[in-house]
């Protein structure tokens, strides 16, 4: 007889294995959330198209800003997005959407969604002739909550379409500007 314990016949311990799948599958769920949710920022800049003249940005009230920004520092409570349209077709109405990307914990960006909303910046300074419309209308881009905007990309999105489409028209414009340090 040998005095070494006999394993061959031992049962494994239970409880064991199932831990050791929920740590793997939380760490996989983790690995998982920074890949995702760590997007790149789009390069700052604009794209316009037909019946849009310019598209700018800034955060001062005004008629159309002197200086397009393309950069705002981290904090910044809201901005504004300026399109200068010319003969806009006069059936067709002028909707804008935002999408944020950078960094955002796993939890916010399963629940919270974005964190970012558009608003309508009031009555836009348009003369209509037979052409169509021209002039300026603005949009203010600010946080859900009333805070500050949270760092990251942005992508201001203006389009032209009916009122029945649910904003689904032809895109005239697309604003990118960063909120926060380039760096991080």
């Amino acid at each position: 007889m040998s005095g070494l314990p006999d394993t061959t016949s031992a049962k494994p311990r239970r409880g064991a294995a199932p831990r050791y799948a929920v740590l793997t599958a939380s760490l996989v769920m983790v690995a998982i959330a920074v890949f995702f949710f760590e997007d790149e920022e789009p390069a700052p800049g604009e794209e316009v198209y037909a019946g849009v003249e310019d598209i700018a940005a800034g955060t001062r009230h005004g008629p159309f800003p002197s200086s397009d920004a393309s950069r705002f520092d981290a904090g910044t409570p809201a901005v504004r997005v300026y399109v200068r349209v010319q003969d806009a077709p006069l059936s067709e109405r002028i909707a804008a959407t935002v999408e944020r990307s950078g960094r955002a914990s796993a939890f916010a960006a399963l629940f919270g969604g974005s964190g970012v909303r558009v608003e309508e910046a009031g009555e836009g300074q348009l003369s209509v002739s037979e052409d169509g419309a021209s002039g300026v209308v603005s949009f203010i881009v600010r946080a859900a909550d009333g805070g500050p905007l949270p760092e990251g990309g942005y992508r201001v999105e203006v389009r032209f379409g009916s009122g029945g489409d649910g904003g689904a028209g032809r895109v005239a414009a697309r604003k990118y500007f960063a909120i926060g340090d380039p760096q991080d």
